[in-house]
């Protein structure tokens, strides 16, 4: 018979776990969860707090490759570097659905979605809530809800269902249409503190404190938003201001660069600054702050991590209390920007 979803789940790290609970608020026996470093197909309790906690079928690729999948809508919810990897196990794992979305920061995976499926079974949702993954536990930290929407509309109709569901979870959800002013909005603010924070390596809040890194920070901003002008994608608030409101509420948090350098993994940076800088030049507009920074966090990944492991300076606490005063003991994952 295989596996039957409503809604399949790919990835459950922070975003994909609050998604999964708050879908299975009002279709628990319709949501599926495939992820990886797991075994066969069980019964599984995903904890939200803040949202509540619901029990799903979790499930393998390997197990999903067995079966086989059958699902009306999936939500890709893991990092913008996996999407190319997901999308060959879904079709090792002959995963059948009718709409596929995106939940990546930057740019490049929904456009992929869309080039492997087709702009009319593709949609995307950009999140402004903040999650946290403690162990096996997530924390919602702020509602900022998600808005969806396609790049070529009309979107899919099972998009509004999907809207729907999410809103009768507890989320704060906009089905919007066009989703590209969102992302770009969106991308303007990660294309700054991120990379920032990542190379100074503190809290979003210290581009707050330091006027240079204000300065900088607004600079990286207004690139991204002269070629969504050349693009004529209007952003539907002004970037500069949404940049110091991203900075206030999220001013004690560490950026997800900056917790994927600590802990070293992969970062986004090809999709969000690497992309940026790659989109200015096919339209003729000059981002090379955005340019730097992508060269700059490419070679802090190259340089801080080996093996898998922290540099030794990042991890001698004891007697140097961890880059710019973060102790590794102290380290807590914070809301993906």
């Amino acid at each position: 018979m295989g596996i039957q979803a409503r809604y399949l789940v790919v990835g459950l790290g922070a975003v994909g776990s609050v998604l999964a609970v708050t879908l299975a608020e009002t279709h628990s026996e319709e949501v599926v969860a495939i992820t990886r470093n797991y075994e066969g197909c069980s019964s599984e309790t995903i904890n939200v707090v803040g949202l509540g906690e619901a029990r799903l079928r979790v499930c393998s690729w390997d197990e999903a490759r067995k079966l086989g999948v059958n699902a009306t809508t999936v939500l890709i919810a893991t990092k913008a570097y996996d999407v190319p990897a997901v999308i060959s196990s879904l079709k090792h794992s002959k995963v059948q659905a009718d709409l596929f979305v995106s939940f990546q920061n930057g740019l490049g995976s929904l456009e992929l979605l869309e080039k492997t499926y087709g702009t009319s079974r593709v949609a995307a949702g950009v999140v402004y809530f903040g999650a946290t993954r403690l162990g096996r536990v997530v924390e919602l930290r702020g509602r900022g809800g998600i808005v969806l929407g396609c790049r070529h509309p009309p979107c899919n109709p099972l998009l509004r269902e999907l809207a729907t569901d999410l809103r009768k979870g507890g989320l704060d959800v906009k089905d919007i249409g066009w989703i590209e002013p969102y992302r770009w909005l969106k991308l303007a603010v990660n294309a700054a503190i991120n990379p920032l924070t990542a190379i100074v390596m503190r809290e979003n809040g210290f581009i707050l404190e330091d006027k240079r890194a204000r300065q900088l920070a607004e600079s990286i901003v207004l690139e991204v938003a002269s070629i969504a002008n050349k693009l004529q994608i209007p952003l539907p608030r002004d970037p500069i201001q949404e940049l110091y409101t991203v900075l206030r509420l999220t001013q004690n948090n560490l950026s997800s660069m900056l917790q994927d350098l600590l802990q070293c993994k992969p970062t986004e940076v090809d999709y969000i600054n690497g992309a940026i800088a790659l989109k200015a030049k096919e339209v003729g507009v000059d981002a090379k702050t955005n340019e730097a920074l992508w060269l700059l966090v490419k070679m802090l990944e190259r340089a801080h991590c080996t093996s898998n492991k922290l540099e030794d300076e990042w991890t001698r606490e004891e007697r140097c209390g961890g880059p710019a005063g973060i102790r590794t003991r102290d380290f807590r994952p914070t809301a993906r920007l």
